[in-house]
This record gives structure tokens, sequence and C-alpha cells, in this order.
């Protein structure tokens, strides 16, 4: 049952902090009346997932 628990929050690390991503860039946008600060904070968010991704991979392969 904690496996499932630990691969499950791999599952959903990388939606989460896209649309985390996305919704700030988006209220930025609304703030600053700028066109293009959806798609920056929409890639910082995959970028930041994918960075956690990989932290989370690695400190799951190294416990097993």
């Amino acid at each position: 049952m904690v496996a499932l628990a630990r691969y499950s929050y791999l599952a959903m690390v990388l939606p989460s902090s896209a649309f985390a991503g996305w919704l700030i860039g988006t209220l930025l946008e609304k703030w600053l009346h700028a066109g293009w600060l959806h798609i920056a904070g929409l890639i910082f968010g995959i970028i930041a997932g994918f960075v956690e991704l990989g932290r989370a991979a690695f400190r799951l392969g190294s416990e097993e």
C-alpha cells in the first residue's frame, strides 16, 4: 500500500505543477496586462514538475 502511494505521487506531480504554473501565470497576466505570462507560467510549471519528478524517482530508486 505504501508503494502505491509513492507511485501515485509520481503520477500526479507533473500535471499538478503544470496546472499551478499555468494558474499563477494567468493571474499574473491579468494583473500585469501582459499577453504571454500564462505560457511562461506553464513552461515554468512543467520544468518544475520534471525536476520534482526526477528527484522523487531518484529517492524511490535509492530506497529500494
